[in-house]
């Protein structure tokens, strides 16, 4: 189905919300983001390219995608009958993407039936999204779980550049907004700050955790099981929501760690890679 694009204006968040709502597991994260648009900071602003695809009929919206420049990640929900074609002109006109990350299906419908996509692609990734499935009796948060106070800043600054090193990309992260906001949380023990978690706002349903990291002095000690935990914990008790969350299905020891905290696979993703000249510009 042919489709109209546009950027996303502030009137749009809404909306875009409630068709990201019913659609993305894998994208969940956005759903709040739009949700909680008019309070994203100004300077976050400028890392974004935001855009809403609609149906030359009367059917509406079709699709939404959003471009984060940090990390070269262009982030898409679309209908089972949206044009496509339209979307990968975006990408090779405007967005020139290195990581392209939807539902499984989505994704899937675009390396099956589009050879030219696929021939693009240097690589392809699964993606398992997790559930949290406490019942919400269960109060209890790991030993050394808390939320992070400013106090924390230089110790959370040194482990988001460790973590960008890891994964070899950059990242926009104001961990003192986020801190503020009450949206990072660590596991300290014996003085020693082990390891910390990003949440995203409530979406009414879910809390999205991301940037998951623990210094590796501390791995394969159950430090990472008792952030994922301790995260769950509190979005039931404090918020009456669950927290989802996705890894590389490859990366078993992380899905195996979730699993153990408490987490439930329910949803796949996929994400396609590009290298160098994959893109027109």
């Amino acid at each position: 189905m042919k489709m109209i694009l546009r950027r996303i204006a502030a009137a749009d968040a809404k909306e875009v919300a409630v068709f990201l709502d019913s659609r993305a597991l894998v994208l969940r994260w956005l759903v709040a983001f739009f949700q909680h648009f008019e309070e994203l900071p100004s300077e976050e602003e400028r890392y974004w390219s935001l855009w809403r695809g609609d149906a030359c009929d009367t059917t509406g919206l079709q699709s939404v995608v959003a471009h984060f420049f940090q990390s070269g990640t262009t982030y898409v929900c679309a209908e089972p009958t949206a044009d496509l074609p339209t979307l990968e002109d975006l990408f090779d006109e405007e967005l020139l993407p290195e990581k392209v990350v939807g539902e499984a299906g989505l994704l899937d419908r675009w390396r099956v039936g589009f050879p030219g996509f696929t021939a693009r692609a240097s690589d392809w990734k699964e993606i398992t999204v997790l559930e949290s499935t406490l019942e919400p009796g269960c109060r209890a948060e790991p030993p050394g779980f808390r939320g992070a106070t400013l106090s924390d800043l230089p110790a959370l600054e040194q482990y988001g550049q460790l973590l960008e090193a890891e994964l070899e990309e950059e990242f926009a992260r104001d961990f003192r907004s986020l801190v503020e906001h009450g949206l990072v949380f660590v596991v300290e023990e014996g003085g020693r700050l082990k390891g910390y978690v990003r949440s995203n706002f409530s979406d009414g349903r879910y809390v999205h955790a991301g940037g998951l990291y623990v210094h590796p002095l501390y791995r394969k000690s159950g430090v990472g099981r008792s952030l994922a935990r301790g995260l769950a914990v509190r979005a039931l008790g404090e918020l009456g929501a669950r927290v989802i969350l996705d890894a590389y299905a490859e990366n078993m020891a992380a899905v195996m760690a979730y699993e153990h905290a408490g987490y439930a696979c329910v949803g796949h993703g996929l994400e396609a890679r590009f290298g160098d000249g994959a893109w027109r510009g």
